[in-house]
């Protein structure tokens, strides 16, 4: 079975405890993309702070950040899918919580 595409998270996988993009990782990769494999780079950053390792990394592809909920392609900044919440929905989750005395925490 031919591979298509790989998707990289950053932190953990493609980056190096000192947040670096080995050598070794930076030629497979390009080796992969010249042979048809799109390469794109999945995270729960920000969209910006992601963007500088694709642009070093130099690929042909878009990024997927706040774990998917936004995909841009890096090299001009067009955004490709966006998912927001809504501020009625803030609202109607604030209110409840607070109602409840919850805590409440968000994450990506």
């Amino acid at each position: 079975m031919k591979i298509k595409a790989i998707a990289l998270d950053l932190d953990g996988t493609l980056l190096t405890s000192d947040k670096k993009i080995s050598d070794i990782n930076k030629e497979v990769l390009k080796y992969l993309e010249n042979k048809g494999v799109k390469i794109f780079i999945v995270t729960g950053r920000t969209y910006i702070s992601a963007k500088p390792f694709a642009q070093e990394l130099g690929i042909d592809s878009s990024i997927i950040a706040y774990n998917g909920a936004k995909v841009v392609n890096y090299k001009n900044d067009e955004l490709i899918f966006n998912i927001y919440v809504f501020y009625g929905l803030w609202d109607v989750f604030f209110s409840y919580s607070n109602t409840k005395s919850y805590w409440y925490f968000f994450i990506t």
